[in-house]
């Protein structure tokens, strides 16, 4: 029987990448980088959208299929994932998933998705081609995630519309909008699917307190392992020239450090009541003095 997948979702920009890392940490666990399969229905449609994206998107697919198909991330077994890959267009994303699945040498696979997180249709199709997954949605607290995203992005030319706030002439960085939007999406997720598993976690308790936290996620998949058993990360590291990327670079240049929560720039977005209200459900609500 394939093991039981997890599925993790949360922001772009925040905790996910080390926080699927440390699960990944674990025997048993095998954490993939970002697939960012979108909607698309079909291994053709997914080319397609990478092939257009302007920040490398499909380099996480192509090193997932060289280390599982050809037992290397080298510039040579790049070049023949993208074959391999060309070579299946028609599959289904429910094919390519379930390869992926049937090849992790019966290892549970951890998925972290955040760009997908941005669209139901994407979500809901994650879902749909991975029924048995547990999906866990990963819960940073707003200033902290707001301050991360303020960072890396500040100075860019492009920014995100999620994390654009238009309240007065100019738009202005406002990343709590972002977490916000995609918080707000998981959870109508949820509610109009009823039948999947699905758990939130905190991130900063995964980060401080794994042997607390880890052993009940673990026991939800029947992994057979327990935290800190050091599981391989062959993902946790820059890719070969021709796919370098695959998650945030930030994780990929330092993948042993979880990023301390810094100070929370001004944020017009912070103050909203609907982020309020959404924070305190989710048991993040902001602290005394966040808002100044």
């Amino acid at each position: 029987m394939t093991p039981t997948p997890l599925l993790l979702f949360a922001p772009p920009g925040g905790d996910i990448a080390w926080a699927a890392a440390s699960i990944g940490h674990c025997a048993g666990m095998l954490a993939l980088p970002e697939l960012r399969l979108g909607s698309a229905a079909t291994v053709d449609e997914v080319l397609a959208l990478h092939a257009r994206a302007e920040d490398r998107a499909g380099d996480g697919l192509l090193r997932t299929v060289a280390q599982l198909r050809f037992g290397a991330q080298q510039p040579d077994t790049i070049d023949a994932a993208a074959h391999w890959l060309q070579r299946r267009a028609e599959w289904t994303i429910a094919q390519l998933l379930d390869w992926l699945l049937s090849h992790a040498n019966g290892r549970h696979l951890v998925f972290h998705e955040p760009h997908d997180a941005l669209r139901i249709d994407a979500i809901e199709g994650l879902l749909r081609a991975l029924p048995d997954a547990l999906v866990v949605q990963l819960v940073e607290a707003v200033p902290q995630f707001s301050a991360h995203v303020h960072h890396e992005l500040q100075g860019r030319l492009f920014i995100p519309p999620e994390a654009q706030h238009h309240a007065d002439r100019y738009p202005v960085l406002a990343p709590s909008l972002m977490w916000f939007r995609v918080h707000d999406t998981l959870l109508r997720v949820q509610q109009s699917n009823p039948d999947v598993r699905w758990r939130r976690l905190r991130s900063d308790f995964l980060r401080d307190r794994p042997h607390r936290v880890l052993p009940p996620l673990l026991a939800e998949i029947a992994a057979r392992t327990t935290p800190g058993d050091s599981g391989v990360l062959p993902f946790a590291m820059p890719g070969p020239p021709n796919a370098p990327l695959g998650d945030d670079v930030r994780f990929l240049r330092t993948p042993g450090h979880w990023p301390e929560p810094e100070t929370v720039p001004a944020d017009p977005g912070l103050d909203h009541p609907d982020l309020l209200a959404l924070a305190e459900r989710l048991g993040v609500p902001l602290p005394q003095g966040a808002l100044s």
